[in-house]
C-alpha cells in the first residue's frame, strides 16, 4: 500500500514449485472448429442457409506432455452484432439435434479427438 512507504522484493521460492506450476498452467490444447465442412475462423463468417442442417465438428489435439481431462465441451451459439453487443437469446433461431454438451474423460498425449456436436448438426431457423 502506498501509505506504508516500504519497498522491497517478495519471493515465491518454495511456494510455486514445479508441481504447483504444472497444475496452474493451461494445457497446450489445439481447438479446430469446422462448420459446414470448412475450418471456422473468427474473421470468417460461416456460410449457412436458414432451414438447412449445418454440420459442426470440434477437433481437439493435446500437445502437452501429459494426458489432460476431464472436459465438458458445450456449444453456446450467439449472434455478434459487430458493435460490441452479442445476443445469446437464440432458442428461437438455432436448434441442436441432440445435446449441446459433450463429456470427454481424457485426451492422451499427442492424441486428436473429433467431436461431432449434436450428431454433427445444428439447424438454423
Amino acid at each position: 500500500h502506498p501509505s506504508v512507504r516500504r519497498q522491497g522484493e517478495a519471493s515465491v521460492e518454495g511456494v510455486l514449485n514445479q508441481l504447483v506450476l504444472e497444475h496452474l498452467q493451461l494445457a497446450p490444447l489445439q481447438w479446430d472448429v469446422v462448420v459446414n465442412g470448412k475450418p471456422c475462423d473468427c474473421d470468417i463468417i460461416a456460410d449457412c442457409k436458414v432451414g438447412d442442417a449445418v454440420p459442426l465438428e470440434v477437433k481437439l489435439t493435446n500437445r502437452s506432455k501429459n494426458a489432460v481431462g476431464p472436459f465438458a465441451l458445450t456449444v453456446v451459439p450467439f449472434q455478434d452484432y459487430q458493435n460490441g453487443v452479442q445476443n445469446y437469446d437464440l432458442q428461437d433461431a438455432v436448434t441442436f439435434i441432440g445435446s449441446n454438451t459433450f463429456y470427454i474423460d481424457t485426451v492422451c498425449v499427442c492424441t486428436r479427438m473429433f467431436v461431432c456436436v449434436n450428431g454433427g448438426e445444428a439447424i438454423l431457423k
